[in-house]
């Protein structure tokens, strides 16, 4: 499922998500819990900090939270500005 979701509040030096696609990769065996999902966001090259392999990001606008699994690769679109796509994931504990 992609969720567009372009917000420009003009400051560059945070990351601007453009959308969101979210996978449910265990649905199939019952588990509608575990998710992994992917951002895309624009951000300005001299505010981007590549992340490091397990750390957290919460969307609290989409109710998603999860772990780092690929920090992808940043790509420069113009004017100053990055854009990268990532993918978190989360498996909850049971």
């Amino acid at each position: 499922m992609s969720v567009p979701d372009q917000i420009n509040d003009g400051d560059w030096r945070k990351p601007n998500f453009e959308t969101v696609d979210i996978r449910y990769p265990f649905s199939e065996r019952g588990d509608g819990e575990s998710y992994e999902f992917t951002p895309t966001f624009t951000v300005d090259k001299k505010s981007y900090r590549r992340p490091t392999i397990g750390s957290e990001l919460d969307l609290r606008d989409y109710n998603l939270k999860g772990y780092l699994v690929n920090p992808g690769s940043p790509k420069d679109i113009g004017d100053g500005l990055f854009r990268v796509t990532q993918t978190y994931a989360r498996v909850p504990n049971e």
